[in-house]
């Protein structure tokens, strides 16, 4: 996949996943932190916290116990992820898209299970239509706010980063990502947004790569004129 577009910012913010966003998260409450001139970026700062409309969690066919993102989530709902794919209603084949209620211990409105297949057969062109299915999916929602984890545990950063920048990009264009990358398993999912991307979005990568998500998805940070 190619560079993103440098001279479009990025719409996508990059937060650290852990277990600390259980207690609320918003995908459009701080800005990035990072120093002008000197390449980095940390994790975003703490802002008000609220409740997101939409969370997507990429989850595997060979992902027994659930890790990651996932995995924080089926243990606060206290197995009821697993007890989902156990009974069958979300098999996890690649492209399926399960959308479930929001429950009450969890800061999310609806919470959508994304099907990545096997871990092992994911590679990059498969990993970039799931980031831009992402964008579809949101707008087929009318989301108000989404939050989306890379599949972090069971597959390589390379492959991470090809979702996120697609997911970045996607977002950016506010148009369908590419014709020629047909989303997972099947047609796109289609809606009255189809076409426009309004709604704020957070990805959440493991905190020692926000900074080079940061980087790839905004470029280096731009030094102040004189």
């Amino acid at each position: 996949m190619g560079e993103p577009d440098r001279t479009r910012r990025s719409r996508l913010r990059v937060r650290a996943l852990g277990r600390d966003l259980l207690g609320g998260c918003d995908a459009d409450d701080s800005t990035s932190t990072g120093t002008a001139g000197t390449g980095t970026a940390g994790a975003e700062t703490a802002g008000a916290r609220t409740t997101t409309d939409v969370v997507v969690v990429p989850v595997f066919m060979d992902e027994r116990p659930l890790l990651g993102m996932a995995g924080y989530l089926d243990w606060r709902l206290c197995g009821k992820l697993s007890q989902i794919l156990r009974r069958g209603l979300c098999t996890a084949r690649a492209g399926e898209q399960v959308l479930t209620c929001g429950f009450a211990s969890v800061p999310f409105r609806r919470l959508v299970l994304l099907g990545m297949g096997h871990s092992g057969r994911l590679d990059r062109e498969h990993a970039q239509a799931a980031g831009a299915q992402v964008v579809d999916l949101g707008n087929g929602l009318e989301a108000e706010s989404v939050v989306v984890a890379v599949p972090s545990a069971m597959v390589s950063r390379e492959l991470c980063e090809s979702f996120g920048l697609a997911l970045g990009q996607h977002l950016a264009c506010r148009r369908p990502f590419d014709a020629a990358v047909a989303t997972v398993g099947g047609a796109r999912p289609t809606g009255r947004g189809a076409f426009m991307t309004s709604w704020p979005c957070s990805i959440l990568v493991p905190g020692e790569w926000v900074p080079r998500f940061f980087r790839l998805l905004n470029g280096p940070p731009r030094r102040a004129e004189d």
